[in-house]
């Protein structure tokens, strides 16, 4: 059985802008859940219209980002992304 690839989405004026304030690429971000210790949880706190997600995890490039997202179907729309938090880091690496 084979499984269809992931299909990222998003705003490139958002993309640009979390580059420019975070230094990370949403290209790089969308790797983190590629990562099998990667933690996801529901964004409870900015979920409204959409449901959002949070995931923790390791980057292709080897750096532990935070990564916020919708899904369908069909596709992942990428919100938001940044390094961890020391608290963040500390968290991934006891689970």
């Amino acid at each position: 059985m084979t499984f269809p690839r992931l299909t990222f989405e998003f705003n490139p004026t958002k993309a640009a802008s979390n580059l420019k304030k975070h230094a990370v690429s949403f290209d790089e971000a969308a790797t983190v859940l590629d990562d099998p210790p990667s933690s996801t949880l529901p964004d409870d706190q900015h979920s409204g219209a959409e449901i959002r997600w949070i995931t923790v995890g390791m980057s292709s490039a080897q750096r532990l980002l935070f990564a916020v997202y919708t899904e369908t179907a069909s596709r992942i729309r990428l919100i938001g992304a940044c390094p961890v938090t020391a608290a963040e880091r500390e968290q991934y690496e006891r689970a």
